[in-house]
């Protein structure tokens, strides 16, 4: 996760958290404290799909709806959400999945 001042400049970048082979565990309550902490006004989340299709999963839609929508309560904004394999990546707001 990449938090983000008013001006887009890095505050800190932060492993939210590891998995296994096909899952991770993701807590929107978590980021929206830590990007409360941090004073960040926005942020970019980022993750793999280690088998090389960046497909968004229906939970990976799921989660970054939950995390967009716990995010404006405290006026956050989620720039992107971006997939990245060794051969691709996929941008949810490029594909129009953050408007």
């Amino acid at each position: 996760i990449l938090y983000l001042n008013t001006k887009n400049i890095l505050i800190e970048e932060d492993f939210h958290n590891f998995g296994t082979v096909n899952q991770v565990p993701i807590f929107p309550r978590e980021i929206v404290k830590r990007a409360i902490f941090l004073d960040a006004s926005s942020l970019i989340i980022a993750h793999n799909h280690p088998s090389g299709d960046v497909t968004p999963s229906k939970s990976d839609i799921d989660i970054t709806n939950k995390i967009k929508l716990a995010l404006k309560y405290v006026n956050i904004e989620l720039h992107d959400h971006i997939i990245i394999s060794n051969k691709s990546h996929y941008s949810f707001r490029y594909n129009g999945l953050l408007d």
